[in-house]
């Protein structure tokens, strides 16, 4: 869970210098936590702790049910299923029209194929952490 929640701020930071570079508003924090609070200045804090324990959940299952399928060295695993979790929930994106946040333009749309290039590379600095790190932690 360490490794997990460490990749969570390793991602949030990446998607940070995403939105800067990009200048679309792809914040997942704001995705997560605007249905929570409902208020548009606090649904990036209500966000964090969502995801933090999101990205505990996943190092959970890439931990128990997932590293050992996979090839490669630790970084490359934990990529892969950084990777592979996007692609297999990008099209719950769709379904965006009813998000508050997206409803007010408070964040930009995640359902084209620019937005989902440009969260890319969160994950895949997600999936190097979770990767790396939890392989550091389990040889402890």
């Amino acid at each position: 869970m360490l490794a997990g929640f460490a990749a969570g701020v390793v991602f949030v930071g990446t998607m940070f210098v995403e939105i800067r570079l990009s200048g679309k508003q792809l914040n997942d924090l704001v995705l997560l936590g605007r249905p929570i609070t409902g208020n548009p200045e606090t649904a990036a804090v209500a966000g964090l702790p969502i995801h933090l324990l999101n990205s505990a959940g996943l190092a959970l299952v890439y931990a128990v049910y997932v590293r050992e399928r996979l090839p490669g060295p630790p970084a490359v695993r934990g990529t892969l299923f950084a990777l592979i979790e996007n692609a297999l929930l990008y099209p719950f994106t769709s379904f965006e029209g009813n998000h508050p946040a997206i409803k007010d333009g408070q964040v930009d749309r995640y359902w084209s194929l620019s937005s989902h290039l440009w969260t890319v590379p969160r994950h895949v600095a997600f999936g190097l952490v979770l990767g790396s790190l939890y392989e550091r932690i389990r040889k402890k």
